[in-house]
């Protein structure tokens, strides 16, 4: 595995679904920077 590859299991909220219980594309930007800090912790490199 790379190490730029770090996998992370999130249960989106109720309200950031839509009837169809699909995330609304919307609150995309706000899962990738969970992503994102995720992976950056993995090196010791995230925000202080």
């Amino acid at each position: 595995m790379s190490d730029w590859v770090h996998t992370i299991e999130l249960a989106p909220a109720f309200h950031d679904l839509d009837p169809m219980e699909v995330v609304w594309h919307g609150h995309y930007v706000k899962y990738l920077e969970i992503a994102r800090c995720a992976l950056l912790e993995k090196w010791n490199y995230s925000y202080d």
